[in-house]
């Protein structure tokens, strides 16, 4: 989304939830506000959640465990915490999707990995 005139936000770009399989934040509320959703096969989606960014990423995650138990498509998220502000380097652009060139950050940032085959109620 971004802000259009009179305080009132359009849609820039729609994104399936059951499309992203991992999440990149920024370390710290203080430091980053970026987050990026990681898509299967498409390019990501970088944006500011100025002091939302933890609670977007639960929410997510709590709606892809959902989307699991109501046995719809996606199987695993992945989460990464990086000590930048700017978190482009690890964005997927249009073009690189293009030639299925797909950036993460390296294991080292990885906070957490939800795998969720075989999963129960």
């Amino acid at each position: 989304m971004k802000e259009a005139a009179s305080n009132r936000f359009e849609v820039t770009r729609r994104i399936p939830i059951a499309s992203i399989n991992a999440i990149t934040k920024g370390k710290g509320e203080d430091k980053s506000v970026e987050l990026i959703f990681h898509l299967i096969n498409d390019y990501d989606y970088r944006f500011k959640a100025s002091g939302l960014k933890n609670t977007i990423v639960e929410v997510i995650r709590r709606i892809i465990l959902r989307m699991v138990q109501l046995e719809l498509k996606p199987k695993f998220l992945s989460i990464y915490e990086v000590d930048k502000a700017n978190l482009k380097e690890w964005a997927t652009k249009k073009e690189d999707a293009a030639k299925k060139f797909f950036k993460r950050p390296e294991k080292k940032y990885l906070i957490s990995h939800y795998k969720y085959e075989g999963f129960n109620l």
